[in-house]
């Protein structure tokens, strides 16, 4: 493939393979499949956020990107919100890092690694879910998950984008997972992410859906910790990623 066009990843520690390891990355998954040059040394914008248009455009710019891949990590719950929803336990999703200094020391690939739903992980997902549903009944909802900011937040990224006049931009929802708070809010978010995406133009991967089409143990599989993806995860995204890709690439 000696004209093989540039593709830039842009987004949350997703794309750099935490926690399994770069190598098994769905970034590299997807690359690999299309039999891509760049598939030992992928172009990723890592920590890259909803908040990054300006970084992600002049990252294109100075790369000669063509085709641009955007998995923008989870902000669906308000920052004030969030330290009350961990409650003690398990973080929503650290793929919410803005910065590379997130993980001055980044932990060791941990590629086997699979999350097991004990009875501790249970009952912390309950008192969230509990909160998060009392917070619904007392019209806070927009505590929980704002809608309208996440909309108007990918409107102004993917607008930032625009005048790139890149060859295709995919957009991949939220990805499901274990946790039932976040998973909830990533429901209503990927629909979002669906209808920006058309908006603007963009091509659009519904990973939320490709994740929960598995059922019971083969929905935990896809996954390493409560919000993050197994190397099982990361090879089904990156092959459904590379089926979007392969026309653009082809």
């Amino acid at each position: 493939m000696p004209d093989a066009p540039r593709i830039l990843f842009a987004g949350g520690c997703h794309l750099t393979g935490f926690p399994v390891g770069a190598g098994l990355s769905l970034v590299s998954v997807a690359l690999r499949q299309l039999n891509h040059p760049a598939a030992e040394h992928p172009e990723v914008l890592g920590y890259a956020n909803l908040h990054s248009g300006k970084q992600i455009a002049a990252t294109c710019r100075a790369r000669n990107t063509q085709i641009l891949v955007l998995q923008l990590g989870h902000y669906e719950t308000l920052p004030k919100i969030k330290k009350m929803l961990h409650l003690g336990g398990t973080p929503m999703s650290s793929s919410n890092h803005t910065s590379s200094s997130a993980h001055p020391h980044p932990p060791p690939d941990a590629p086997e690694a699979r999350f097991v739903p004990t009875l501790r992980i249970r009952t912390v997902f309950a008192r969230r879910f509990a909160l998060g549903w009392i917070l619904r009944r007392i019209g806070l909802s927009h505590r929980v998950f704002d809608g309208l900011a996440l909309g108007m937040a990918l409107d102004t990224l993917l607008s930032e984008l625009a005048p790139l006049g890149l060859k295709t931009t995919v957009v991949l929802s939220p990805f499901s997972c274990p946790d039932p708070l976040t998973r909830s809010n990533r429901r209503q978010a990927a629909g979002l992410f669906a209808q920006a995406a058309r908006r603007h133009g963009c091509l659009f991967l519904d990973a939320f859906a490709l994740l929960e089409a598995f059922k019971g143990q083969d929905f935990y599989a896809n996954f390493a910790d409560p919000n993050h993806l197994s190397r099982l995860g990361h090879e089904r995204i990156g092959q459904a990623l590379a089926a979007v890709l392969r026309p653009a690439v082809t």
